[in-house]
């Protein structure tokens, strides 16, 4: 089964080990919005999606294309 876009933000972050709101202050961002891309209630904007992927230290791209 393929991840949703939440799922794969949520698993890169627990490998990293940080909480929501570790990833949502190193983001810049609210936890809120964490939770909601993570919940999959949310369809990020690509800026949103980029300060994600910044604080996780990967790209855009390996969160979209897994």
């Amino acid at each position: 089964m393929t991840d949703t876009l939440g799922t794969k933000i949520r698993h890169l972050r627990e490998e990293i080990g940080y909480t929501q709101a570790d990833l949502a202050n190193a983001a810049g961002i609210t936890q809120s919005q964490v939770c909601l891309l993570e919940q999959g209630t949310r369809e990020p904007r690509i800026g949103l999606l980029q300060r994600v992927a910044t604080a996780l230290g990967v790209t855009v791209g390996e969160i979209v294309d897994g």
